[in-house]
């Protein structure tokens, strides 16, 4: 059994400042926003909130104050990776979405573990985006 090591959560949330997180409530809505600052009670300041409930936005709010008693956690995304198909010829592709630049990137080469092999960069604007792969 492996032993899991604790965090210092102060350095941990002055780490995270500056980039997009994910703040899910007691009560199961969800925040997503640049974490602007925290005090010493853990507090937290969001700049660019979206509000999330059940997987869907519910709209933007702009800045956010979360009181600490309220967090059930945080979290912060580098990538999210999703198999997809492509919408011009249907091949399957392995993408990644990168919150923090807003960035989508897809190959159609994974290596066996399902990371992209070689990447390119998508126009999350364009409408021929690739269709999600519902299996």
């Amino acid at each position: 059994m492996s032993a899991i090591a604790p965090v210092n959560p102060k350095p941990f949330l002055q780490d995270l400042t500056g980039k997009v997180v994910y703040v899910r409530l007691k009560w199961g809505l969800e925040y997503k926003g640049y974490l602007v600052s925290t005090d010493g009670y853990m507090n937290l300041q969001l700049a660019n909130t979206e509000e999330i409930e059940n997987g869907r936005s519910n709209g933007t709010l702009g800045e956010v104050f979360i009181r600490c008693n309220n967090v059930l956690y945080i979290r912060y995304v580098e990538a999210i990776l999703f198999r997809t198909r492509s919408s011009l010829t249907g091949h399957p592709l392995v993408c990644a979405y990168v919150p923090t630049t807003n960035v989508y990137l897809a190959s159609s080469t994974p290596v066996p573990d399902g990371i992209p092999l070689a990447c390119s960069i998508l126009n999350p604007e364009s409408k021929d985006k690739a269709k999600m792969d519902e299996d």
